[in-house]
């Protein structure tokens, strides 16, 4: 009975998580236990266990008052949480690089024969769903527990950003140029360079941060 109780909970975190990542529950919609309970069709006690994971999460916000609501967008927080990632992974890839270890890039070159075939089917979302796989990588190759921590504790951010940018087909362009940044990535830990490693992390967390800050910024000012 406890491992049923468990499975739906974390069903139930999956189901609505998907629905705020993907845009299904507006960011900013208002919502309430009860809405929420009968959409989902399940009981309140894992609904506000749930409902507490996406807080941590920062995908659903809770006022002093106790509504709730899904995030907003903020352009100030996609900025900062980038900026975050930029300096932690910063370390994870520079030590990664002394370590020099043949095991982890391997790894890594079995991520980007996935990623290589994903850019030729021009697909945004796959490829985005596996930078954050080339990027997990990292942070479970590294070692580095906390630091690895300080990045999972955004990935719901990052998954969320990514999937409701207001993509054109000039984008398109963006998945080959994060592929050839991964590869540079790889080459620089397999070469034992640790500068080389920070820089190419660093250049390449600064793109994607440009990158949606600008189709974010083109979605605003095309909106009527």
């Amino acid at each position: 009975m406890q491992g049923q109780r468990i499975l739906t909970r974390d069903l139930l975190y999956q189901a609505i998580r998907d629905a705020v990542i993907t845009g299904e529950l507006a960011p900013g919609l208002r919502v309430t236990e009860t809405t929420l309970a009968e959409r989902f069709g399940m009981s309140r006690t894992p609904l506000r266990e749930a409902i507490a994971r996406l807080e941590s999460e920062q995908l659903v916000i809770r006022q002093p008052n106790g509504a709730l609501s899904i995030a907003p967008l903020d352009m100030g927080q996609l900025a900062e949480i980038y900026d975050i990632q930029e300096r932690v992974e910063g370390l994870v890839v520079s030590t990664l690089a002394r370590m020099k270890d043949a095991a982890v890039v391997h790894r890594l070159d079995l991520v980007l024969h996935t990623e290589e075939g994903l850019v030729e089917l021009a697909d945004f979302h796959a490829i985005a769903a596996q930078d954050f796989v080339f990027h997990e990588t990292l942070w479970d190759a590294s070692e580095l527990v906390q630091a690895a921590s300080i990045l999972r504790g955004f990935v719901g951010l990052f998954e969320w950003y990514t999937r409701l940018a207001p993509l054109v087909e000039a984008d398109r362009g963006r998945m080959r140029a994060m592929h050839a940044e991964h590869v540079i990535i790889r080459n620089a830990i397999a070469e034992g360079d640790s500068v080389w490693a920070e820089m190419a992390l660093k250049t390449h967390v600064r793109n994607s941060k440009r990158f949606l800050l600008q189709v974010y910024r083109r979605g605003e000012e095309g909106s009527p």
